[in-house]
């Protein structure tokens, strides 16, 4: 008997010997093969061996748990990542393992997967065999027959317990990092506060002082102090906007100005500098045809400010010069400017750290001079911000020319006038000024008497809340912080106002130490219908007034005026029946309605109607509806709040009316 044997083992063919009668000799009767292929066999047998040695060697944990949850496979990685032996790992419940409590919600999505059969990924605290807790990523996997019927769930497990361990030493240090953040930020605020009032007080006041004809040596001595003022709160701005860079807290605020009268304005101061250091001071305005621009104002003139100033400093003889221009950029307008100077120029050293922050350069002309070093930095940093840039070449002893790009908007407007004392006030206003400090108490009473309007004060929010109620005012300029009832709890209490001697819609606009990004933080301003920032342009503040007085009209005087543009006499005929009759009607309701005789008060707004319906008052007619319907419906609660709001109503017609006739 032979045999033939293949490579993987298997018989390939088989012979049989036979020995005959007469010798010993074997003879071959016969064969039979029998041949099978089992290199495909072999094949999948050596991939299961590398995929059950690949399963055995992961440092993850794998198990293979059925239906019912309990386990009937775990790797060794399983054994060292919870304690457990195979004796009380096989045959358990995979999610003894688990802790419930940790986290439920993860627990419960985690079980709601399993029973739909859809793949689950997530994190979870885990129970080693010894009760000490771990957390584990967890990835678990629906394993089905060829029917599609699911028949175990693979599962995989990595301990992530140092890596959680780092997120929380992160987290905390991340929050503590932010709490001191926002504890310097509060601080610097604070200061800010603290500083600016009074300087608010010291610029104006010196403003005030320059328009009363000073003697020269007078003059000399208030343009000291103004200068003296300015760089302080140059140094101040510098602090406050780094603590805002740094905590990213740095807010655009776009408006419509026009290009050349705000550079006109900006670099006048400069040009006078620059010549009474004996330098020659040269600049152009070439606006590409976009006369006015949207664009964050105040930080385009912070960024020029600071690269003039500093050419003007670091330059002893020959010129700056400054060219600004309007030109496309990415099919986009944007601003250009550039700042040229004959000054000392910038080392390779010095150009390496010139954006840095508190970094000054090493000349000795610079050690002559004051300054935080932040200008530049900041200016880097706001024209980032802005979507631009800025840029610079040098040559040292010969002079530095900066580049300053931001986009811009096209925009259409008519600029503010930059005389602050010209102003014209558009509507003579009666208005109420809340202020603690008493020079900014009279630098605003000065300009606003000086715009034409009627001013009076008041120290704190309580005696500003006792004048309203004695008072016939237009408007509040309400500072936030005051001493006893600050202003926030002012206007809070004058908008809850239910009585008939003030309107609690009239209008408030707060004034705070708070720069724009910071308001927009500050809480409760809700009852102001505008804010504005100390110091502040007086022209500025007044052109809000008129801005938010004309849209607070109680009716169309203008339409009026075209109606009547034929014959004025009808026209003043118009409003002395209306200021005469309107009081009469008045009283004669509230008369009625205040003894509980409702349906003869809606009767006698017949009058008020009329008189209403001449002026154009669409909401003082919708209130007297109202009423009418209230009293039809016998409904209490409503006849008292529209009884109000027609009284208050009535009271701004009669108001605006007065106004109206001492501009004729």
């Amino acid at each position: 008997m032979f045999a033939t044997i293949i490579s993987y083992g298997e018989v390939s063919s088989a012979g049989n010997y036979q020995l005959t009668d007469n010798d010993s000799q074997r003879v071959f009767v016969g064969t039979v093969g029998i041949i099978r292929d089992i290199t495909l066999r072999r094949k999948s047998e050596d991939m299961l061996r590398k995929m059950y040695q690949a399963v055995d060697q992961s440092p993850a944990a794998i198990l293979i748990i059925n239906t019912d949850l309990a386990i009937e496979y775990v790797n060794p990685a399983f054994f060292s990542m919870t304690g457990s032996g195979p004796e009380q790992a096989i045959g358990n419940k995979l999610l003894d393992y688990f802790s419930t409590t940790a986290d439920p919600n993860t627990y419960e999505d985690l079980l709601s997967s399993i029973w739909a059969g859809i793949d689950w990924k997530g994190e979870l605290r885990c129970n080693r065999n010894n009760g000490d807790p771990f957390w584990c990523s967890l990835s678990i996997s629906a394993i089905r027959n060829p029917s599609g019927t699911i028949t175990h769930f693979l599962c995989i497990m990595e301990d992530i317990t140092r890596r959680r361990t780092l997120d929380e030493m992160l987290k905390s240090a991340k929050e503590a990092a932010e709490a001191a953040n926002k504890a310097k930020s509060e601080f610097l605020a604070n200061m800010g506060h603290e500083i600016r009032t009074p300087l608010a007080g010291i610029i104006s006041l010196s403003e005030v002082l320059l328009t009363d004809n000073p003697r020269q040596d007078q003059y000399d001595r208030i343009k000291a102090i103004q200068a003296s003022s300015q760089s302080l709160l140059a140094i101040l701005n510098d602090l406050l906007d780094l603590s805002k860079i740094e905590a990213r807290a740095v807010e655009l605020y776009k408006e419509n100005f026009a290009l050349k009268e705000t550079i006109d304005t900006l670099l006048l101061p400069f040009k006078a500098q620059a010549e009474e250091k004996g330098l020659s001071f040269q600049y152009s305005i070439d606006d590409g045809g976009f006369p006015t621009i949207n664009a964050d104002r105040i930080k385009i003139n912070r960024i020029i400010s600071n690269l003039v100033s500093n050419a003007i400093k670091f330059t002893e003889s020959g010129q700056v010069s400054v060219h600004c221009a309007i030109r496309a950029k990415d099919n986009m307008p944007g601003l250009f400017v550039s700042v040229r100077d004959t000054g000392i120029g910038i080392s390779g050293m010095d150009q390496q750290k010139l954006f840095k922050h508190f970094t000054q350069l090493s000349s000795k002309l610079n050690k002559k001079s004051q300054g935080t070093g932040l200008g530049l930095a900041i200016s880097k940093e706001l024209a980032v911000k802005m979507g631009g840039d800025i840029t610079f070449d040098s040559i040292p002893d010969q002079g530095s020319t900066f580049y300053f790009y931001t986009p811009v908007g096209a925009a259409t407007g008519i600029p503010l006038d930059t005389d602050e004392f010209n102003y014209v006030a558009r509507k003579k206003l009666s208005i109420l000024v809340a202020e603690d400090n008493p020079v900014n108490r009279d630098y605003l009473h000065y300009f606003l008497k000086k715009a034409g309007h009627q001013v009076e004060v008041a120290e704190d929010g309580l005696v500003a809340i006792q004048k309203l109620e004695k008072g016939d005012f237009d408007l509040i300029l309400m500072d936030l912080q005051m001493p006893g009832m600050d202003g926030i709890a002012a206007a809070s209490t004058i908008r809850s106002y239910t009585g008939l001697n003030y309107d609690p819609r009239i209008t408030i606009i707060a004034m705070t130490a708070y720069t724009e990004s910071e308001l927009g933080q500050e809480q409760g301003l809700s009852d102001f219908d505008a804010s504005v920032s100390k110091p502040f342009n007086a022209t500025t503040l007044l052109n809000l007034i008129d801005t938010i007085m004309t849209k607070k009209e109680y009716f169309d005087i203008n339409r009026l005026k075209r109606h009547y543009v034929s014959s004025q006499d009808e026209f003043r005929r118009l409003l002395l029946i209306a200021s005469q009759d309107l009081p009469k009607h008045m009283e004669q309701f509230k008369a009625y309605h205040e003894a509980g005789h409702h349906t003869e008060a809606a009767e006698s707004l017949h009058g008020v109607v009329s008189i209403l319906s001449a002026l154009g008052s669409i909401r003082g007619l919708q209130l007297v509806k109202r009423y009418r319907r209230a009293v039809q419906e016998h409904n209490q609660e409503a006849l008292e709040e529209d009884a109000n709001d027609i009284l208050r109503e009535t009271l701004g017609i009669r108001r605006q009316i007065q106004h109206a006739l001492g501009e004729l």
